[in-house]
């Protein structure tokens, strides 16, 4: 699917949904990582070694004391990046929202990408005029 696709109303929200869900299951995703607000993704020996030693530092502990939690570094926060767009691209946002989220000139737009071209240019996406 590309982005092109999904901008010429191709594509349901609902398709697009049915693709996104299986990349929000994956632990090892980015895109879940980043929606649940983690500084970077653990690989899964290092979620797997800090269990075994919070499981191995509570064993020892003895009874009746409080369970003691292990720190999980990637939970803690990303710093926030300050963003500065330049006006060219608070324009092509703009346009973006209108194409995505409709106005009542949404229709007569949704063929016009020029506005949008550049946002997406990545090797993986490709041009979305040109798709």
């Amino acid at each position: 699917m590309t982005v092109s696709a999904f901008l010429r109303r191709e594509v349901s929200w609902a398709e697009a949904w049915d693709l996104t869900v299986p990349i929000l299951r994956d632990p090892d995703s980015h895109v879940t990582a980043a929606l649940v607000g983690w500084s970077y993704v653990p690989g899964p020996m290092q979620r797997v070694m800090t269990d075994v030693f919070e499981m191995y530092v509570n064993a020892k502990r003895g009874r009746g004391t409080i369970r003691w939690e292990a720190p999980r570094p990637w939970t803690r926060a990303a710093p926030k990046q300050p963003g500065r767009l330049s006006e060219e691209d608070r324009v092509a946002r703009a346009r973006l929202n209108e194409l995505l989220f409709g106005t009542p000139d949404a229709d007569r737009l949704a063929p016009d990408l020029d506005a949008v071209r550049g946002v997406f240019d990545t090797p993986e996406m490709g041009d979305p005029a040109t798709d």
